[in-house]
């Protein structure tokens, strides 16, 4: 058996590292995964993996084919690193987001549970839709994440169901996909002031504008833009509310969204398509916070960056983001944050710019400004 914390020579790490991360690139669902499949299957040729995040279950396995979807840009490179720093070869491996068309002839589908019970369902949905009846699944997560919710979309969706025994406070669920077309477009449409944003199932707050964000656009009118501001860059898009509150404020700057997930990305191209937004001033990317983009660059930055990864909390990817925005920034330019105020943004800021202030705040949330001097 294989056991990936103990008994595997394979390295594994996270992406990207961050400093004093003490998160691992696995739990013990992906162990408990790995484990019986060795011991179930064996000669597969087609395997599609559902968000596999670094590629702990992928890289134990062989295959002719192996198809890792993710909605995440980061899991994607994690994959590829870990794959390249073990010296195994990728030639084998596809990409796809959960919105591409999935490929025909699969022999078994592994998923990793995800945070969102509804994109959860989404997933299953498209798998019937695409695939015949009686195609074998297996789906694992800790046990700690079930939920009724969760149990009753399994139970509704596939056949056959099996629970397996908890080990190491993990289970994995069994079941065979029923191949029944389901019509549901899991598309939400918000409506925000004079437009209608189209969210994707899996972005943050699919359902309505988050509570931070809202106090942000509520509040745009009292941050002191700074002249001639050619280049802004709404980081962590999402569905370009922010980016788009502002192009009727300063319509002669070109916005640059970026994201890390598929679901964003959809988002914000479908809500430029649907509210006909001049698109030729808005560029839309898909990609690790700034990696994109050259030092001093911006004019302006403005975010409301997470600190929620899937089930783990930690400050230490806003932080690093922090260090990208300044050296993406011009010289004289601003950073803009919303966060909830228990972070302490506002130290940590100051440890880079020198000018830091608070534009306002409330019970919960704080925006802030940070201006690059040097």
């Amino acid at each position: 058996m294989l056991e990936i914390a103990k008994h595997s020579d394979l390295k594994l790490t996270r992406y990207p590292i961050y400093p004093n991360d003490k998160f691992l690139a696995w739990n013990a669902a992906d162990e408990y995964l790995v484990n019986y499949l060795n011991q179930e299957y064996h000669d597969l040729k087609n395997i599609l993996i559902i968000e596999d995040e670094f590629g702990a279950i992928g890289i134990h396995l062989k295959a002719d084919n192996i198809y890792f979807v993710n909605d995440s840009i980061l899991s994607q490179k994690g994959i590829i690193s870990n794959f390249n720093q073990n010296k195994i070869n990728t030639s084998n491996l596809s990409f796809l987001s959960p919105y591409d068309p999935f490929p025909k002839d699969i022999d078994l589908i592994i998923i990793k549970i995800p945070k969102s019970n509804s994109y959860f369902e989404f997933l299953i949905s498209k798998l019937n839709s695409h695939y015949p009846p009686d195609l074998p699944l297996l789906a694992a997560t800790m046990v700690k994440y079930l939920n009724s919710t969760l149990y009753e979309t399994c139970h509704s969706l596939l056949n056959n169901m099996q629970y397996s025994l908890t080990w190491k406070k993990a289970k994995i669920i069994t079941g065979k996909l029923k191949g029944q077309k389901n019509n549901q477009d899991f598309i939400t449409k918000v409506k925000h002031a004079n437009l209608t944003l189209i969210n994707y199932i899996n972005l943050f707050s699919s359902s309505k504008i988050d509570i931070g964000t809202r106090f942000l656009l509520d509040n745009l009118s009292l941050i002191n833009f700074p002249p001639n501001l050619d280049n802004i860059i709404d980081l962590g898009s999402g569905n370009g509310i922010i980016a788009f509150s502002l192009l009727t404020l300063l319509p002669q700057a070109k916005f640059w969204l970026t994201d890390i997930t598929s679901s964003a990305y959809h988002s914000a191209k479908a809500t430029i398509s649907y509210n006909q937004l001049d698109s030729n001033n808005i560029t839309l990317s898909k990609d690790h916070a700034l990696d994109s983009f050259p030092a001093d660059f911006a004019d302006l930055i403005i975010t409301n960056p997470p600190f929620h990864e899937n089930h783990k909390v930690s400050i230490a990817p806003t932080l690093s983001i922090f260090a990208d925005c300044f050296k993406v920034l011009k010289k004289n330019k601003m950073l803009v944050v919303i966060a909830n105020r228990h972070l302490g943004y506002h130290q940590h800021l100051k440890k880079l710019f020198s000018e830091v202030n608070i534009i306002t705040q409330n019970d919960k949330f704080i925006i802030l400004s940070a201006i690059k001097s040097i």
